[in-house]
């Protein structure tokens, strides 16, 4: 079937999510652990690995405490639990201590075996989410007999064929999953292109007109920022640049895998889902190739773009978006003067005439972008994600350009 903007599923009256640790606080495990952890590997070359979500206190009865949580720390993710490669790739497992015994689930056997019998909302959401089912948030469970129904979404919405669409998710007591009616919510648009310009994004930029397809606009760029922060700090390395600009540039990609979690998460909680970036093969630039890009992509984009959400962070309908522009809205502020330090030091290595051509791409820069912040965005963007209206982005413009790129 199809709708438009909305499902006819449901109703469903509870919430349960990955976010914000809600997806296993409700447990009642029957198995030996104390205690649950549900880890996530961004897949790159710095294998990070963070806790997303836990049940009970790790190594809570272990008779050797200190021991027990580094041999809970050195557990390898391999084999994963589930592995996500439709944006950046995430590898997930569920890790756990019974006493001062330590140990992972891979499979859902695994798991199974100590959750028991299924329960609560919150272990059929965990059977779901190892079974590959993506859960949103808000109203997404119900209960019918001893089955939870959890309400799946997948697709983005942004392509051709790349429909947004709500299903059912059965859980049954035994852990069984099985799958009931769908709803396409909404068509993928042809027209739709993502970007932000780290050199080698093979996309354009768009315009969304939905919450959901700004935030998965958003963290496709974010995920795109990753490679460019990376590339940018192995080249500054290369050209031999101080230690705390790399450093700065390596700080900055780890926040950027953050920001694309968190966004992300915001698009999938108003139905969308991000695009994964291509990016072209890495190559090291010239000093030059490197400066130009920082002068506009840095200087200019990044720099309006951490005012921009720094007014997300105010002017959002909903608390929670607020939240995560806060928290986003802070480490942009700092991309921002690592730009503008970058800018400084690079310049001092360039030469005249290649100075010039630093300010005047800087100041083409700022046009194009006042141009894009006199388009308005739609109503539902500035209320639901906080981006100032056309005639509000240009007051917050004006005084920016006229103290950075008017000179």
């Amino acid at each position: 079937m199809l709708s438009t903007g909305c499902s006819s599923l449901g109703p469903f009256d509870g919430d349960v999510c990955l976010e914000g640790g809600q997806l296993i606080t409700e447990l009642s495990i029957e198995g030996d652990a104390d205690h649950l952890a549900m880890r996530q590997r961004f897949f790159d070359d710095t294998q990070t690995t963070r806790v997303v979500a836990s049940w009970g206190e790790a190594c809570g009865r272990a008779a050797d405490e200190q021991a027990c949580l580094a041999a809970l720390e050195a557990l390898d993710i391999e084999p994963a639990l589930r592995t996500d490669q439709d944006f950046l790739r995430m590898d997930y497992d569920v890790v756990f201590s019974a006493g001062d015994e330590v140990g992972k689930m891979s499979t859902t056997a695994e798991l199974l075996a100590q959750l028991g019998t299924i329960d609560t909302a919150s272990e059929a959401a965990l059977v779901a989410f190892a079974a590959g089912h993506s859960v949103g948030c808000e109203e997404n469970v119900r209960q019918e007999g001893a089955n939870f129904v959890l309400k799946g979404v997948r697709g983005g919405g942004c392509g051709e064929g790349n429909d947004v669409v709500e299903f059912e998710v059965i859980v049954s007591p035994d852990g069984t999953v099985t799958l009931g009616e769908e709803d396409t919510v909404k068509k993928g648009d042809p027209n739709c292109a993502i970007g932000r310009r780290p050199d080698g994004l093979c996309s354009r930029t768009h315009k969304a007109q939905s919450a959901g397809a700004f935030f998965a606009h958003a963290a496709h760029l974010e995920a795109a920022s990753v490679f460019a922060f990376g590339d940018l700090a192995r080249e500054l390395a290369a050209h031999g640049a101080p230690a705390g600009l790399v450093h700065a540039a390596w700080r900055a990609r780890a926040e950027e895998i953050r920001h694309a979690r968190i966004t992300a998460r915001l698009a999938r909680r108003f139905g969308a889902a991000p695009v994964r970036p291509v990016v072209g093969e890495p190559a090291v630039r010239s000093l030059f190739a490197v400066a130009l890009d920082n002068a506009t992509e840095g200087c200019v984009r990044e720099t309006f773009g951490a005012v921009v959400a720094q007014a997300q962070a105010h002017r959002a309908r909903r608390a929670f978006v607020r939240r995560a522009m806060r928290e986003i809205a802070a480490d942009e502020l700092r991309h921002a003067h690592f730009s503008w330090a970058l800018d400084r030091w690079v310049r001092g290595r360039l030469s005249a005439s290649e100075g010039r051509r630093l300010d005047e791409a800087q100041r083409a820069a700022a046009a194009h972008l006042r141009r894009e912040t006199e388009d308005a965005w739609s109503r539902e963007v500035v209320a639901e994600a906080g981006v100032p209206d056309a005639e509000t982005g240009l007051r917050l413009l004006r005084p920016v350009a006229a103290r950075l790129w008017a000179a």
